[in-house]
């Protein structure tokens, strides 16, 4: 980088200019310091690209220079003032690969072909070592990926081997209880052998007396605390049926107020639809009033108009209605064929299209 320093710097695509507005860069002095950063900005046509093209060497100002640390480059080409500018849009030729790309500004400088040769091998051995560290990069990933499986599974068996010694320790422990549990029953069936050896008849009727009280005491005792369990889930259950009754009324109620308010709709759609049709068959009734004058058709052999409402095939009414007229035959003498007949078809009152045909 250097200092860029503008000095009374300006610029007229024009021969002689004579006044400021055959500028397109008009005088400007200006120091861009070096290592730091500058946007121009202004609107197209101001001079930004102007001012960039005389920088780089690509166009010579009219007034003014142009220094690159204090050194005048104001006449000097843009090779020799050791500087490149980017263009807005960039320019490839698509007619060369991606290595002549490259190699194009360095052959229209003058490099030597064996030079230029030599720095696309440069280039490409530090693609090449680009792309194995790259892949050693991968691989070392991939390794490092396998290393932490391993070491979860590690973990894993750890633990597995822990829970077993845990494991182990408990049956050795509930061994030595059963050991002490079963020497303990073997006493109490020696003492109780020696018990009955010693009780009388009576002694040991009241002892199985005694013994089968006890065992319809725990019966009972059982039974009350199924019957207990079984009216909670009773009760449970008409909770959750209370809920779901409740929430059925409340569906009910919101297809009820749906059903109400599309019978409304209804019945509004029907009423406009009659209004309409209402307007069309005044239209009608004008227009044929108007082609019985102007085939001077007398008031007493004017028949009234009739409406006929035509269905679709489902039985719903359409929006095309027909009124005819008197029998027109006898005016004008049978022109063409069957009984001539004035019919309105068309959308209901309003609409721009609605045509009045004559058949």
């Amino acid at each position: 980088m250097a200092k860029i320093t503008l000095k009374n710097l300006a610029h007229s695509y024009l021969p002689n200019p004579s006044s400021e507005d055959d500028f397109a860069l008009k005088e400007m002095t200006h120091d861009w310091r070096d290592g730091e950063a500058y946007a121009l900005l202004g609107s197209s046509g101001c001079g930004k690209s102007t001012l960039l093209n005389i920088i780089s060497g690509l166009l010579r100002p009219s007034h003014g220079r142009v220094l690159f640390d204090g050194r005048d480059v104001t006449d000097q080409a843009t090779a020799e003032r050791n500087i490149a500018q980017v263009f807005q849009f960039p320019v490839v030729y698509d007619t060369m690969t991606v290595r002549e790309n490259l190699a194009f500004p360095l052959k229209n400088r003058g490099i030597a072909a064996a030079e230029i040769a030599e720095e696309q091998r440069l280039l490409d051995e530090a693609q090449d070592k680009l792309k194995a560290l790259e892949e050693k990069q991968r691989k070392g990933k991939e390794s490092l990926e396998e290393i932490k499986k391993l070491i979860e599974y590690c973990k894993e068996v750890e633990i597995d081997v822990n829970k077993a010694v845990e494991a182990e320790a408990r049956v050795k422990r509930l061994e030595l209880e059963v050991n002490e549990a079963e020497e303990k029953v073997f006493e109490q069936d020696q003492k109780i052998d020696d018990l009955k050896r010693q009780e009388t008849t009576w002694t040991e009727k009241i002892a199985r007396q005694k013994e089968q009280g006890e065992l319809k005491r725990q019966a009972a005792e059982a039974s009350l605390k199924a019957a207990r369990e079984e009216l909670a889930a009773v009760k449970a259950r008409n909770t959750a049926n209370d809920a779901k009754k409740a929430e059925e009324v409340n569906q009910a109620r919101q297809l009820e107020l749906k059903m109400q308010k599309e019978d409304e709709e209804h019945n509004r759609e029907v009423q406009s639809l009659v209004m309409n049709f209402a307007s069309l068959r005044d239209q009608v009734a004008k227009y044929h009033a108007q082609i019985a004058d102007e085939m001077g058709v007398s008031e007493n052999e004017r028949v009234p108009l009739q409406r006929v409402e035509n269905f679709g095939k489902n039985g719903d009414l359409d929006n095309t209605f027909g009124w005819t007229n008197y029998d027109m035959t006898k005016n004008f003498g049978g022109i063409g064929k069957g009984k001539p007949s004035i019919a309105a078809v068309g959308r209901p009152a309003g609409a721009e299209d609605t045509e009045f045909t004559l058949s």
